[in-house]
């Protein structure tokens, strides 16, 4: 009987650090969770706020999943080091194919950067200083949100209106971007995303042709936000080429953009930010911006 006492008292006193690991182990807690931005389910968001009530910038930060998985909360990690950095951070979940292809993920991501240009006051965004950041599909979006040139028709069951005093955004950030797989389209490392456009778009099979206005390509003009693109040199699911493509078409138009291919990273390592790819990914975001707005 002793020896069981002995070991309960031995079971209680352990029961906070493992409490404390089982913490240490959760994605970190958004300021705010779950706020509704439509009326559908998928059409909620979480917020990462910085203190203090000054005029912040802000991230709209697209989850990557090939348009058919994926959620916010897997960015946690990354809008929790941004707001670290003194930036507010929008994370949206949005609806996904084969039940909603586009343009439904579109309509949805457009819609959470409109309620984002719409609660600025509440929020304390500097609408002057608007990121749309992306990984993997979630960087295709973000490349799309920054070049469309009449991103208002995607709005038509949004409860939020297009911003009228200010772009939609002031820079765009895309982490080992899909951009339209011409760059790789015969090659089998393209055979999942290819795979996954063709949910997206609903057909059988994926050609770039049939993006259409989907292509970010199709909508470049100079007067588009500066662009950074980050990508690793080993990415096994969307290659640098992509980057690579989009960075000489950017730099035809007259775009301000970066290019940083990461030596030896593949695939999404955007919100791992226990590895050295996403600190330095992070960092030189950071740095990027902060020259930009100089």
């Amino acid at each position: 009987m002793h020896r069981w006492i002995i070991l309960l008292v031995l079971l209680l006193l352990s029961l906070p650090v493992t409490a404390q690991q089982g913490r240490e182990d959760r994605p970190p807690r958004p300021d705010a969770f779950n706020l509704s931005y439509g009326e559908l389910n998928r059409h909620r968001l979480d917020l990462y706020l910085p203190e203090g009530d000054a005029a912040v910038p802000v991230v709209l930060m697209i989850h990557g999943g090939g348009y058919f998985a994926g959620s916010k909360t897997i960015m946690g990690p990354l809008a929790a080091d941004l707001r670290l950095r003194g930036y507010a951070v929008v994370v949206p979940n949005y609806r996904l194919a084969p039940f909603d292809p586009y343009p439904a993920p579109i309509n949805d991501l457009a819609c959470a950067l409109a309620w984002t240009h719409a609660h600025a006051e509440d929020y304390h965004f500097d609408t002057e200083r608007v990121v749309v950041l992306g990984e993997s599909a979630g960087g295709n979006a973000a490349l799309l949100l920054g070049a469309h040139d009449n991103l208002e028709t995607h709005l038509d069951d949004c409860p939020h209106p297009a911003p009228t005093n200010t772009d939609w955004a002031q820079a765009v950030v895309a982490y080992y971007p899909i951009v339209d797989l011409s760059s790789c389209l015969g090659e089998p490392v393209c055979a999942g995303a290819r795979r996954a456009m063709a949910l997206y778009l609903d057909v059988t099979t994926y050609t770039p042709d049939l993006l259409g206005d989907a292509n970010p390509l199709s909508q470049l003009d100079a007067d588009d936000a500066p662009v950074l693109l980050i990508h690793g040199t080993v990415d096994f699911v969307v290659p640098p080429s992509e980057s690579e493509l989009y960075a000489a078409r950017l730099a035809d138009v007259g775009i301000v953009h970066e290019l940083l291919l990461i030596d030896g990273a593949n695939h999404a390592f955007a919100y791992e930010m226990d590895l050295d790819e996403a600190q330095q990914a992070v960092t030189a975001v950071d740095g990027w911006l902060a020259a930009l707005w100089e």
